[in-house]
C-alpha cells in the first residue's frame, strides 16, 4: 500500500507507542511525502546507494534497531543556553589570550566596525 510504514506487521503489537504514532499520522503517512529537505534526502538517497541499500531498507533499520534495543541508536543530545554561552565566552577569552601572546594591540570598537565594514563592501562589489 503507498504511503505505508516501513514497519512489518509482525513488530507493529509489539512496539509500544506505535500505535499510536500510525493513528496519529494515518495509514497514508509516507516519509518521502513529509517535508524533508530536499539536499537531505538527495545526500541520504546517495549515501544509501553507496551503502548498497534502499531508503526505505536503511529507515528498516533504524526502526529495528530502536524496537530491538528500545532506545536511539545514537545520542541525540542539544546544549544548554548555558553551556553555548560558557563555550563562546571561552572562545573569545582564547582569542584574546592569542592576540595577547603575539604582541597585536587590541582593535577598538571603531577599527572592528570599520573592518566589518569594508569586508561587507567587499563582498557586495
Amino acid at each position: 500500500m503507498k504511503g505505508q510504514l516501513p514497519i512489518p506487521e509482525s513488530l507493529r503489537p509489539r512496539i509500544k507507542g506505535v500505535e499510536k504514532l500510525l493513528e496519529i499520522m494515518g495509514p497514508e503517512y509516507d516519509f518521502h511525502d513529509s517535508e524533508v529537505d530536499q539536499t537531505l534526502k538527495q545526500n541520504f538517497d546517495s549515501l544509501c546507494d553507496d551503502f548498497g541499500i534502499s531508503t526505505t531498507a536503511a529507515f528498516n533499520i533504524f526502526m529495528k534497531t530502536v524496537v530491538r534495543e528500545r532506545r536511539i541508536p545514537f545520542e541525540i543530545k542539544s546544549e544548554s543556553e548555558a553551556q553555548k554561552r560558557q563555550k563562546a565566552l571561552d572562545a573569545f577569552a582564547a582569542m584574546r589570550a592569542e592576540v595577547a601572546a603575539s604582541g597585536m594591540k587590541e582593535m577598538s570598537l571603531e577599527e572592528i566596525n570599520a573592518e566589518i565594514k569594508e569586508a561587507r563592501n567587499a563582498r557586495h562589489n
